[in-house]
């Protein structure tokens, strides 16, 4: 009997500002399934973390130094920098 597994892709995450105490850690990597895109990364670490929800769903994404929409499709070693809102003054 063959088992099927789903081909992963290993992508470096880094976690700024109140994000990163949320996720108890600044920069991870994760396994998430080949062909994910941001939207899908998102939603597993709000899965994995439920508490990161709401400013999960506030942040931005960057991939690879560039800000991208959350439909952009991930590839293997990319670098996905998750960009909570800031404010201040």
């Amino acid at each position: 009997m063959t088992i099927a597994t789903t081909p992963t892709i290993t992508v470096r995450i880094l976690c700024f500002a109140q994000l990163k105490d949320r996720l108890a850690d600044a920069e991870f990597l994760l396994a998430v399934p080949a062909g994910s895109t941001g939207r899908d990364l998102l939603r597993l670490l709000r899965e994995r973390c439920p508490r990161a929800g709401p400013l999960l769903e506030v942040s931005r994404l960057a991939v690879n130094q560039a800000f991208v929409a959350e439909d952009v499709v991930l590839h293997e070693r990319d670098e996905v920098a998750i960009i909570p809102p800031v404010s201040g003054g």
